[in-house]
């Protein structure tokens, strides 16, 4: 309930809600023009709809708190406030969250957009201007945000600082002090300009590298490696995105069941078990019934005579 916390929900909720808005327009921007909900059936949009592609790719790396989009900078700052409080676990933890969060995102982009272009998208079009236009409103926000953090957090500081006059200024309290671009704690140091630009030039000398190694390279036809292992017309057999989580369901699936839940699938087995080695008795054969019959009433004379 610190100062700090406070300018970690504020900032965290205005940047989700930004973040979430592209996503779900860039979402029904890909409805519009496929009109199928299954992301399995889908695929290679990224040459239909590109526009659309850079949405969801910016969208999803702010979202997992990747650098340099704002999405890190909340997260820094919550990484260096459970490590001030000693947290270290849960300082762990939140990394690890960080990374599962950009594994689940991932099958938003990697279904649709990327493999193979499915016959019956050929002739989709890129999603029209008005819903294209807000998604690049917030695109520009978020980049003006990310480079100049300050414009948002020290606003909120100052409000914090007027609502809450006794926990003194906020840097004092949360021991990180910030300017318009800057944060400083003990734990490192954090400049929204200088990671926007280191960023984009390590992008930029990738992709010349890239485009100079891939400049004689052939250019293989959709269809000239057997639809890439894909199988078009029956895509649930081998789209990588039908199935997407299946190894990691295999390795820590477990995890995810309640114990509750596995007890009571236990029980469900125990019982079909013993249903099924009564039904080897009870098998609907006549000449089986009267075997039965005629055990019971054997059973019952001897009973009635002192045992056996």
């Amino acid at each position: 309930m610190s100062n700090l916390g406070w300018l970690l929900a504020i900032s965290g909720a205005i940047m989700h809600f930004l973040y979430k808005t592209m996503l779900f327009q860039a979402v029904g921007g890909v409805y519009s023009r496929t009109h199928d909900r299954m992301m399995y059936r889908m695929g290679g949009l990224i040459f239909r709809m590109p526009m659309t592609f850079i949405v969801v790719l910016i969208g999803i790396i702010a979202l997992s708190g990747v650098p340099p989009l704002s999405g890190f900078a909340g997260k820094w700052l919550s990484f260096n406030a459970i490590l001030q409080k000693g947290y270290y676990l849960q300082g762990a933890l939140a990394v690890l969250a960080g990374a599962v969060s950009f594994l689940y995102l991932f099958r938003l982009i990697h279904a649709p957009f990327l493999g193979q272009l499915k016959d019956h998208l050929r002739k989709v079009k890129e999603a029209s201007l008005w819903i294209l236009l807000p998604q690049y409103l917030v695109i520009i926000t978020i980049m003006v945000v990310s480079t100049v953090p300050g414009i948002l957090l020290e606003r909120i500081g100052k409000m914090l600082a007027k609502t809450f006059p006794d926990g003194g200024l906020l840097w004092v309290e949360s021991k990180i002090p910030f300017g318009a671009r800057t944060a400083i704690s003990e734990y490192g140091y954090w400049n929204g300009t200088y990671v926007m630009i280191i960023t984009i030039g390590i992008f930029a000398i990738l992709l010349v590298v890239q485009m100079l190694l891939q400049r004689r390279n052939k250019k293989v036809g959709q269809f000239n490696i057997v639809y890439s292992g894909e199988r078009p017309s029956t895509p649930e057999t081998t789209h990588h995105a039908y199935h997407f989580y299946a190894h990691y369901s295999k390795a820590l699936g477990f995890l995810m069941v309640p114990f509750a839940e596995r007890f009571w699938d236990w029980v469900s087995k125990q019982v079909h078990d013993i249903a099924h080695q009564l039904r080897q008795l009870y098998n609907g054969n006549g000449q089986t019934y009267l075997l039965h019959i005629m055990f019971f009433f054997l059973l019952c004379y001897f009973l009635m005579n002192g045992g056996f």
